[in-house]
């Protein structure tokens, strides 16, 4: 385990982390310092206020990398649905140009009728993934700091 000092809203937070998470836990960290930075807008608030403010912020971050991941989703279903119809009417077609044709026209439609950036959605799906347990981890450890500093209050 790692003790390391996280510089948050002008305070900073000893906290221990697994070896090797530290560099993930100062990104962390300066991601909420600028969530809270953003919230606030240079106001002097209460230090829970500004936790609470960012992470929200960051909360509100996560719930439209969920519905863009949801929207993704959708988009590979129909263009999946779409690719297993190409392939129906491929084992029905006769002859192998028929079948070469149908499979290329049905494919492009396929392609065409999902989200044009599908592909990076895809292959950004799983970088969200993470991203979406990073900030649950997060918010986790905001709560925890946010009773802790309120029990000492």
């Amino acid at each position: 385990m790692a003790n390391i000092t996280l510089h948050i809203a002008g305070r900073n937070y000893p906290i221990t982390c697994g070896d090797g998470e530290e560099d993930h836990a100062f990104a962390l960290a300066k991601s909420l310092d600028a969530k809270i930075s953003e919230a606030t807008n240079g106001q002097s608030v209460t230090e829970i206020r500004g936790l609470l403010f960012g992470g929200l912020l960051l909360a509100d971050a996560l719930l439209e990398v969920e519905a863009d991941i949801k929207k993704s989703e959708k988009a590979l279903a129909k263009a999946v649905k779409a690719v297993k119809e190409s392939e129906r009417k491929l084992a029905e077609s006769k002859s192998a140009d028929t079948q070469v044709e149908t499979a290329a026209t049905n494919s492009s439609e396929a392609v065409s009728a999902a989200e044009p950036d599908l592909m990076d959605n895809i292959v950004n799906d799983a970088m969200i993934a993470n991203a979406v347990k990073a900030l649950d981890k997060l918010a986790e450890r905001i709560e925890d700091m946010a009773d802790r500093i309120e029990s000492t209050s």
